[in-house]
């Protein structure tokens, strides 16, 4: 469900779930990033950067394969832009970023420099997809604040 008015900008965060969960820490600190930008922007894909040890968070075990699917494109659907760390390589994130660029979402795509590995030329050659490549999580974040910017600068206005 989505929050009251108050929060009325989604922005959806993607990272791997089922294809590792070592990110989950950087996962954590660029959900925070983003809701901190504004009062008015949300992550409804949160969960992503649950800290806890298990392989799927702890609010998916309930949940179907189905279920989960439903859920996150309407999330997907709903959201102003996707935010997506693809450092860990990841079917679900790669489907997501497909779906958003489709419905024509903003996406920005945050690679951790790993050479001699790369990403996807799927993703880094598509003119609709900005990818930024980082070193540190502190760069990471930057370019996390700089999308944020361009995309809703007016949402800090209040």
């Amino acid at each position: 469900t989505m929050p009251s008015s108050v929060a009325s900008t989604a922005i959806y965060f993607a990272g791997s779930i089922r294809g590792g969960r070592s990110d989950r820490f950087f996962y954590h600190a660029a959900i925070e990033r983003i809701q901190n930008f504004s009062p008015r922007v949300f992550v409804p894909t949160k969960h992503v950067g649950a800290l806890e040890e298990g392989v799927v968070p702890d609010c998916e075990l309930q949940l179907t394969d189905s279920d989960i699917w439903v859920r996150d494109m309407a999330w997907l659907a709903d959201s102003a832009a996707v935010i997506a760390d693809i450092s860990t390589p990841s079917h679900g994130v790669g489907y997501e970023i497909a779906r958003a660029e489709a419905q024509g979402i903003p996406v920005l795509c945050l690679w951790r420099e790993d050479p001699p590995r790369r990403p996807s030329a799927m993703l880094t050659g598509s003119p609709k997809i900005q990818t930024v490549v980082y070193s540190d999580e502190a760069e990471a974040l930057a370019a996390i604040d700089a999308f944020m910017q361009t995309h809703f600068a007016t949402l800090q206005d209040d």
